[in-house]
């Protein structure tokens, strides 16, 4: 199967089946992890292979993958075979993996093709992206009517970023309708809606992502989670809080992770002094008479410090574990000569049997 084939103009029959691509563990994750797309179909009366695409800026040479704005095509991964057999594995995960991921099937005698999966997002944390959004008040859940202010904070002072967001499965632009926009790193309003909820991001002329964002606004919810919206660093501090429309904490609140009651506050805050791996994932906040929140997600990626420590350990004992080698290799060379010694009738005391 060639990697061009579904770009010639009379290439296989495109059917109306349409496939639904999974990401696992989840859409966000960090460097070094292992991410499994499956690519799921309905109708199995055909051997389907399956094809792997990452969405990449508008390409007349590619084809279009369907969002409402054609600025963006499906771009077939150079090893997409690989795939073939309903899954595709990212090992290890790295920063530039994050984006938007469709997959499509064919199959049959003569070849026909599915079309396009949704469009679904992969993002992937790291301590050096080349851009991060910032969003002020720095929270990913907010209540309907409030201010909100989201912009691009690049490293190399380009120009040429944009910020993005994306509301559903097939509509991607920049600002949202109604917002104010400066240039085209920032975007901002003084009275957020519910169809503002949605991904938001900052992506570069050629097809660069920073990290990925979802915001939540709600209308009926009383209470909210302030978490950060950002991954948090193995090892650093980390601050939930339960807030009511006016800005203050929900005395009472309970705190939940994957729907399991971790804590009840008098405070409307919990608070992880020293954050790990194992602390990662949905949390949500409940008050007995003001409802529950939504669930966010709190990123947690690995810590540089780790990594020195470990380097550093290595250098400490490897001049102890480097002599331990040495003596043991020295004794068994003494045990060998011995050996030979005694062969010849002339065994001697040798270091060797002092080595044990």
């Amino acid at each position: 199967m060639e990697a061009n084939r579904e770009h010639v103009r009379n290439g296989p029959s495109i059917l109306s089946i349409k496939p639904q691509l999974m990401i696992f563990p989840h859409s966000w994750v960090t460097e070094g992890d292992s991410v499994n797309l499956a690519c799921v179909i309905g109708n199995t009366s055909l051997n389907w292979t399956f094809l792997w695409y990452r969405v990449v800026p508008f390409s007349k040479d590619l084809p279009y993958v369907g969002l409402r704005q054609k600025h963006y095509s499906a771009k077939l991964l150079p090893d997409s075979s690989k795939g073939a057999g309903r899954s595709y594995t990212l090992s290890p995960a790295a920063l530039q993996h994050t984006g938007f991921y469709v997959c499509r099937a064919e199959g049959g005698d003569p070849t026909y093709q599915t079309g396009f999966s949704n469009v679904h997002p992969l993002s992937i944390s790291g301590l050096s992206s080349p851009a991060s959004l910032v969003i002020r008040p720095n929270r990913s859940q907010h209540f309907a009517n409030g201010t909100i202010s989201v912009s691009c904070e690049l490293q190399d002072n380009s120009t040429r970023w944009k910020l993005r967001w994306q509301t559903g499965q097939y509509e991607i632009t920049e600002c949202p309708s109604g917002w104010t926009s400066e240039e085209a790193f920032t975007c901002s309003t003084r009275h957020l809606a519910p169809h503002d909820t949605g991904l938001y991001w900052c992506e570069s002329e050629s097809g660069q992502y920073s990290n990925l964002v979802h915001i939540t606004v709600t209308k009926y919810n009383t209470v909210i989670l302030e978490s950060p919206p950002h991954p948090v660093t193995e090892g650093h501090s980390l601050t939930l809080r339960c807030l009511s429309r006016n800005g203050t904490s929900v005395n009472g609140a309970e705190f939940y992770k994957e729907n399991s009651l971790i804590q009840t506050t008098t405070t409307g805050e919990m608070s992880i002094p020293s954050i790990s791996k194992a602390h990662e994932g949905h949390y949500k906040c409940k008050h007995p008479e003001l409802g529950r929140t939504p669930h966010s997600w709190v990123i947690v990626i690995r810590s540089p410090i780790s990594v020195f420590r470990l380097v550093r350990s290595l250098v400490v004992v490897s001049p102890y574990l480097l002599v331990t080698v040495m003596l043991v290799v020295h004794c068994l060379k003494s045990k060998s000569r011995s050996k030979v010694d005694e062969d010849k009738g002339k065994h001697e005391v040798s270091e060797a049997e002092t080595c044990i």
